[in-house]
């Protein structure tokens, strides 16, 4: 028996075009349909949050009076994350890009003053930092006024390299077989 029918009959080989198969699948899936994907993940998170909320709830009750410093609060806090997830699907997956737009802005808003000083202090390349900052502040922008989008195109954007990914594994294997 040949070195590569060994290889083509081993567990290895056959989770690694298992791995690529589920990789090409999550991909379409998340590419397709990134609404129902994003639904999918938030609500799995959302019921880990309850989950672990409760327990930590649990774990306050069954401590003695001066342990269990926060559990409390910690588990209340998480179960409701978990159930305003659960609740308002569409304000969280909105919520957490826009967050995340108000930071960039903020970054690019910084980095816009580091290329007004790299400029007074006489620095060749200012205008580089000045051009890489003012693309941070607009893509922050665009997510904020838009976030919705931008969380879709994210998605779309994992599920198409989830797929490349795939892709170049399968393309290994097959070459494998040759």
């Amino acid at each position: 028996m040949s070195k590569f029918s060994d290889l083509k009959n081993s567990r290895v080989f056959k989770d690694a075009v298992a791995r690529a198969v589920l990789l090409l699948v999550c991909g379409l899936v998340l590419t397709i349909s990134p609404w129902l994907s994003a639904q999918i993940v938030l609500r799995l998170g959302a019921a880990a949050l309850i989950l672990y909320g409760a327990y930590q709830v649990f774990r306050y009750f069954r401590q003695s009076v001066d342990a269990g410093q926060g559990l409390f609060a910690r588990g209340l806090i998480a179960a409701s994350a978990g159930l305003i997830a659960l609740i308002t699907p569409y304000l969280v997956l909105e919520l957490v890009p826009t967050l995340i737009g108000f930071v960039l802005t903020a970054i690019g808003i910084g980095d816009l003053e580091n290329a007004v000083s790299m400029k007074r202090r006489g620095l060749t390349r200012w205008h580089v930092a000045l051009v890489f900052a003012l693309v941070v502040v607009a893509l922050g922008a665009l997510i904020i006024v838009n976030p919705f989008f931008s969380a879709m195109s994210l998605i779309r954007f994992i599920g198409i390299s989830m797929m490349i990914t795939a892709a170049l594994e399968l393309v290994s294997i097959w070459g494998l077989n040759q």
